[in-house]
């Protein structure tokens, strides 16, 4: 019995850490997130300090104060996710650290009574420990993808209910106030599913928070309106109607990364208006039967592949809810991800392309990672989307005279891009000199530019498997002068630039990678931090690594320096660095050669979802 408590107690607390990831993946920004959640953790450390002090007073076995330990921590699951969920957005990152940690420090005091009490077995308990660690990392991603936000924060409170009611069997405790909470939960589990949507679209911090796209628009003056909602392991997922645009919707993904969904009647000759747009250009030319759009998102880039005349389009998104928005709207954009000829798979990009034996005549990512425009945190990120290898990856994928489009956000993703491009050309065997006669870029021009204002806005850049020829590079050039948009570089037709000089044997790749403000020296599968563009070691990690060495110092000495426990101090701390030095690298090899940690692919519905983690 005692053994199946710590399992169950373990299983919720680990669920408790990533839904509270999810949550405040919706409110902050992606290294407060983990930072926030890292802190929280160690709250587990003062539960355990607070027990070890307990027990230095009471030289006693408390029985009904663990039983009492696990049934508040059933309700402080409850009680601090709801605080959070009801709370305004608060500046404040102690405030939801504070919050945060009450479970973890009710959980610490609860292991470590139970290991110090009952040391005997403490082997056992360990084990108990780690297979519900193990079983609550496949839990949460059943209970995310199936039962949603809400019913998942109910399923943590019964889960460490019951783990209170076992404890109760085994040590005879009286056990009348945890069937009442367990009761209470149960009930919580059936409530209507049109009230459940209600809370988990309703999440006030998210509503107030002025950061997000939500609070930007009403910022701006425009007046947005959330009309669909939907939580799962990998995102809270919006689309936002904005009021007076009766042709566009905002697809957004915890708060952020968005993605326009065009209104579309599903007729091809409406989408002639599209034929300016800079996203048009990789299909204005060559072959496009055959395209596949990675993170096709609200269904836009879909739209292009259409309007350029693609007859077979396969669309990878990373983030099924996405699928779910679009489908949910079909009567506004069109049906489109059902269309005939249209394939859509819930799946990671990456992962995908590698599996796939089929070859493309366009293979299209634009704005994948859509978040990292607005460059807060996202240095610390892998995206194995824009590596060296993953461009030699697409590559292969390519048809006889396929094409490669990237659509990016500014100058930096630009020049990194470009940079890995020729990397990838080169290592096919192709001079460093001849790798411009693959590419073509162009810029968006926006309407606050001045004249003569050479800003870098939403940059494409287009990469064939062989050199341009003349005539695809003035088809190129008619199609752009149609929009608004500029040549930064098409090879025999607007020959300038960096890529110019490089042709020319004026500028070696070295020296381009050198020549930026900012780290413009390619991204690898081995480091694959393509938005990392500072010069050196990142200040956050600075940060991050120093706040760590000061606070084990402050915590830590005063306890080594009294009980002369310097040297296991040492032991224990060199085992603590070596596990993460492996694990870290494992879990980043993984994230490659499995797919997203949190989706896994299978047959549901009309489209190909993978929604269960491995």
């Amino acid at each position: 019995m005692i053994l199946l408590s710590v399992s169950l107690v373990s299983i919720s607390l680990f669920i408790y850490q990533v839904i509270l990831n999810r949550i405040y993946s919706t409110l902050f920004w992606y290294h407060y997130t983990f930072l926030i959640t890292s802190f929280a953790i160690f709250g587990l450390g003062i539960g355990g300090i607070i027990a070890y002090n307990q027990r230095q007073k009471i030289n006693a076995f408390e029985v009904q104060s663990l039983y009492k330990s696990i049934v508040m921590l059933s309700i402080s699951y409850i009680a601090s996710l709801g605080i959070i969920y009801i709370l305004p957005f608060q500046n404040d990152l102690l405030v939801y650290l504070i919050l945060a940690a009450l479970p973890f420090v009710i959980g610490g005091y609860y292991f470590s009574s139970v290991f110090r009490e009952l040391a005997g077995i403490s082997d056992k308990l360990y084990f108990a420990d780690l297979i519900g660690s193990g079983l609550g990392s496949i839990i949460v991603l059943l209970s995310l993808n199936n039962l949603g936000m809400f019913r998942s924060v109910i399923l943590i409170c019964i889960i460490s209910s019951v783990a209170a009611l076992l404890y109760a069997k085994h040590f005879k405790v009286k056990s009348l106030s945890i069937f009442i909470l367990l009761t209470i939960f149960l009930i919580g589990l059936f409530i209507p599913a049109r009230y459940v949507y209600s809370i988990e679209q309703n999440f006030n911090g998210f509503l107030t928070n002025r950061t997000k796209t939500l609070g930007s628009l009403s910022e701006s003056g425009k007046k947005g309106k959330i009309v669909f909602t939907k939580w799962n392991a990998f995102s809270r997922t919006d689309v936002i109607k904005i009021e007076g645009d009766p042709d566009e919707m905002i697809l957004t993904i915890d708060g952020t990364a968005n993605a326009p969904m065009y209104k579309f009647d599903g007729k091809i000759s409406s989408l002639n208006k599209y034929k300016k747009d800079i996203e048009y250009l990789p299909f204005s030319f060559g072959h496009n039967d055959k395209a596949l759009i990675i993170g096709p998102g609200g269904g836009r880039d879909i739209l292009y592949a259409l309007a350029g005349n693609s007859k077979n389009i396969t669309g990878v998104e990373i983030n099924t809810s996405s699928i779910d928005a679009v489908e949910y709207f079909k009567e506004f954009n069109g049906d489109i991800y059902n269309r005939p000829g249209v394939r859509i798979y819930g799946e990671d990009g990456r992962n995908f392309i590698r599996k796939s034996k089929e070859k493309y005549d366009v293979i299209y990512l634009s704005l994948v990672m859509t978040n990292a425009s607005q460059n807060i945190g996202y240095v610390l990120s892998e995206n194995y989307l824009y590596t060296i290898e993953a461009i030699q990856d697409y590559m292969d994928h390519l048809t006889e005279n396929g094409k490669i489009a990237f659509l990016a956000h500014d100058e930096e993703d630009l020049s990194k891009l470009a940079a890995t491009v020729i990397r990838a050309l080169n290592n096919k065997g192709i001079p460093i000199e001849d790798t411009p006669e693959y590419m073509a870029i162009f810029r968006q021009k926006m309407a606050q530019d001045e004249p003569g204002d050479e800003h870098i806005h939403y940059p494409m850049l287009i990469v064939k498997n062989k050199p341009f020829t003349v005539s695809e590079s003035n088809k190129l050039k008619n199609a752009a002068a149609k929009g608004q948009n500029s040549i930064l570089y098409i090879p025999y037709v607007v020959e300038k630039g960096p890529l110019y000089h490089i042709s020319k044997g004026h500028l070696s790749l070295t020296g381009f990678e050198t020549g930026f403000p900012f780290n413009a020296a390619p991204a690898t599968d081995d480091k694959p931090y393509f938005y990392n563009f500072n010069k050196g070691t990142t200040l956050v990690l600075m940060v991050i690594l120093f706040t760590v060495l000061l606070g084990s110092v402050v915590l830590f000495k005063p306890i080594v320096s009294r009980n002369s426990i310097l040297k296991p101090a040492l032991y224990f701390s060199g085992l603590g660095i070596g596990y993460m030095l492996i694990e870290t690298p494992l879990i980043q090899k993984f994230i490659l050669y499995l797919g997203h940690p949190v989706i896994k692919c299978q047959r549901q519905g009309r489209y190909n979802s993978c929604n269960v983690g491995y």
